[in-house]
């Protein structure tokens, strides 16, 4: 069976709210480049992945010069810790785009987004306390020297544009320029769908226990098509049953303390690499 579409020559690795979709939109728009549909394809933190190549070149059904995909699973070692090294087997000349952001601030939105999905049920003060560890997912992706280290064992640096998220917020046209000089795509090209913000925060909510349960019988989605057609006012406490807030809570400032100790060194380091000064983070 020929396959259809082909590999891509461009991943976003990361790291996770820090702006990557954003910027997997905003690439998009360019007319030499072609991002996937679907982003997360999370291709390469499988252990089946060669398994699942011709699949993934049909994410691709393109002719573009550029064609790209984002995960941000590709920069949690070492939870997952192969991923530098298929991406080079399957993919040898990708060209590598790495948003990070304040490491303190991007933990703690990540710690959110995975309490709002269940992922986590811990306090944030509980998530923490083995920040050290290199088990903690949440911790070890805002260690991002650490992340880039583990691709510069295969890619030369050519290969990888570092940007930041405020960069991208503040500085959009310039930034885009560099990216896509980065790519090898007119520089300049430039679209109104630029001034979009794309996931913007909104308030999060996280699902309640009798929301879980519903959810593992399958039911969930048709709860919602039913009560849908409820009134208002029975609406919304069937809803507040199900679902609650999810607010970002407040860091311990002696919690806070050990982490910026903790991840002043791997800041500093991609300083150094990077030549950026990152003057408004915390580390």
């Amino acid at each position: 069976m020929t396959s259809v579409g082909q590999l891509p020559n461009l991943l976003i690795i990361g790291a996770g709210k820090s702006g990557t979709t954003s910027l997997h939109r905003y690439l998009d728009v360019h007319p030499s480049i072609f991002m996937a549909r679907a982003k997360e394809l999370q291709l390469f933190n499988r252990h089946d992945w060669r398994e699942r190549l011709d699949w993934y070149r049909a994410q691709f059904p393109t002719s573009a010069p550029v064609r790209g995909e984002s995960s941000t699973a590709y920069t949690m070692a070492p939870c997952w810790p192969s991923v530098p090294e298929r991406v080079k087997a399957a993919i040898p000349d990708a060209r590598l785009i790495y948003l990070v952001r304040d490491p303190i601030e991007r933990l703690v939105a990540q710690y959110v987004e995975f309490y709002t999905a269940g992922i986590e049920r811990r306090s944030l003060g509980d998530t923490l306390a083995d920040f050290d560890s290199p088990s903690n997912l949440i911790v070890m992706s805002s260690r991002f020297a650490y992340q880039l280290d583990r691709y510069r064992e295969f890619f030369d640096d050519s290969q990888i544009l570092v940007l930041e998220q405020r960069e991208l917020l503040d500085s959009r046209t310039a930034t885009l320029r560099d990216a896509f000089k980065f790519l090898g795509v007119a520089p300049d090209f430039t679209s109104p769908e630029f001034d979009r913000l794309h996931n913007e925060r909104a308030e999060k909510v996280r699902i309640k226990r009798l929301g879980t349960w519903v959810q593992r019988l399958g039911l969930l989605q048709s709860a919602r098509d039913a009560t849908r057609r409820l009134p208002s006012r029975v609406r919304k406490p069937l809803r507040k049953l199900v679902v609650g807030p999810a607010r970002t809570p407040p860091l311990a400032p002696g919690l806070r303390a050990e982490l910026e100790a903790y991840l002043c060194e791997d800041a500093q380091r991609l300083r150094a690499y990077t030549g950026k000064a990152f003057a408004h983070w915390s580390v």
